[in-house]
């Protein structure tokens, strides 16, 4: 192989990737944000914090390799009470952040801090030695927002034994980007964490 015919083929690709990413409209040239099943990442029985996953796929070579910065809320809907929304952190080694940048590959997933229940009396934090710990009671679902985790105060419990819809958004620059709806039923306070049940809903 000639290879410097080679490298000059590589340099017109790289070039005419970059100039499709220019000339095409920016939703055409933006990454897939996607959302997946919230899984439990607490690691003691009596405890589930739920964090959902989210991760970036390029469907064309010409779309950019990440997408910030990227913040994000849930909205909170339930036959009970008035239409909520709230502001949602990031997890990251260095605590809670409030924006990040996705960047695309499969390995790359970040994970949004969502609710917690404990099957006892706690005190948690979302980040020790960074962040001074919030009093979680028994059995109460709470949604792990910037006001729990940060501020400790404005806590949002959800009510035991109702069924909630959520919608999380993914804001860029503050404009929503993408959005993917769950639900999220609450056990009875007599019922251990098991009985909880969140998932992604079939539809956006």
């Amino acid at each position: 192989m000639d290879w410097t015919k080679f490298q000059i083929g590589a340099t017109l690709v790289e070039w005419f990737i970059k100039s499709c990413g220019a000339i095409l409209p920016e939703r055409w040239t933006m990454p897939n944000v996607m959302c997946g099943n919230p899984r439990n990442m607490a690691s003691e029985s009596s405890l589930a914090w739920w964090h959902i996953p989210v991760w970036v796929e390029k469907a064309r070579l010409w779309q950019a390799e990440s997408i910030g910065p990227c913040m994000v809320e849930i909205q909170i809907d339930s036959p009970l009470s008035a239409s909520t929304r709230l502001e949602m952190l990031w997890s990251s080694l260095d605590g809670p952040q409030r924006q990040v940048t996705l960047f695309a590959g499969g390995t790359r997933v970040r994970d949004v801090i969502v609710a917690v229940r404990s099957e006892e009396d706690r005190q948690l934090t979302g980040h020790p030695g960074r962040l001074a710990p919030f009093f979680l009671p028994a059995r109460v679902v709470r949604m792990t927002d910037d006001h729990a985790l940060i501020h400790r105060n404005l806590f949002t419990d959800l009510l035991p034994g109702v069924m909630y819809e959520m919608t999380l958004w993914i804001l860029v620059a503050d404009r929503p980007y993408h959005h993917q709806s769950y639900s999220l039923r609450v056990p009875g306070t007599d019922a251990g964490n098991a009985e909880l049940v969140f998932e992604r809903s079939a539809v956006r």
